[in-house]
């Protein structure tokens, strides 16, 4: 069994990350997507109850929507009328 650090070790530890990048000239600091389903953030209930909802196995990686390889969601892509189980491969040719 892998044992992680207490939550509040693990937030500092991104504390310094962010400082250290804010020390080198960044910008802005990106968080991820651990923070989607949050009240604060902008996307779609939909969205976030999808993201609550889904395990490992709700992620698809494919390159068909952008032309490069990503991770997905099935209830996102079956929101855009698609199945995720048999998706067509992407045409990198455009």
């Amino acid at each position: 069994m892998v044992r992680r650090p207490p939550r509040a070790v693990r937030r500092d530890r991104h504390r310094r990350r962010r400082a250290r990048g804010a020390g080198d000239g960044a910008d802005f600091a990106y968080i991820g997507s651990a923070f989607i389903a949050t009240h604060e953030a902008r996307a779609a209930d939909a969205y976030k109850q999808a993201i609550v909802a889904g395990s490992s196995d709700d992620i698809v990686y494919s390159s068909l929507f952008t032309g490069v390889h990503g991770n997905y969601l099935k209830a996102s892509i079956r929101a855009a009328g698609l199945d995720p189980d048999n998706l067509p491969g992407s045409d990198p040719a455009g």
